[in-house]
């Protein structure tokens, strides 16, 4: 009996001990409205990089943005840096995340900051629409105002 008795309170111990460890990491929550996308080098209206990692910086907590039909909103800017997107769907609303944007922003300056740290990118993606289970593609692009 003695026997069971010691296994049984290491067995309880054990399962004490792992409950209680708090997780290495807190979760965060992500808002991702959109699908992958394409990233591509802008031709023009380059942005300062300083000013578009700022807007990067600025998003902060779960958030999206709605987008009316067959229209083009700039959703955030900084300084002379901005991000807008493109709905040219005639009926749907697209809704786009605090991070697909940051996303976006971040993986457009690790590729396409030039010398001087300017940037500019475009892509396409699809986002989430009103329409219910389905997904509508809009045009991205980070540029300078």
């Amino acid at each position: 009996m003695q026997f069971f008795a010691t296994h049984l309170l290491l067995a309880i111990a054990s399962l004490i001990s792992t409950t209680l460890c708090a997780p290495s990491a807190p979760l965060q929550k992500r808002t991702n409205d959109c699908g992958s996308s394409s990233v591509n080098r802008g031709f023009v209206d380059w942005a300062p990089g300083a000013d578009c990692r700022q807007i990067f910086n600025n998003i902060v907590g779960t958030g999206s943005w709605t987008i009316n039909p067959n229209s083009e909103r700039q959703l955030v800017s900084y300084g002379h840096c901005a991000f807008t997107v493109t709905n040219d769907n005639q009926s749907d609303y697209v809704y786009v995340g605090n991070d697909d944007i940051r996303d976006l922003i971040n993986d457009s300056i690790a590729k396409y900051a030039d010398g001087d740290g300017a940037v500019s990118a475009w892509g396409n993606m699809d986002c989430d629409s009103s329409l219910v289970n389905t997904m509508r593609h809009v045009k991205w692009k980070l540029h300078r105002i």
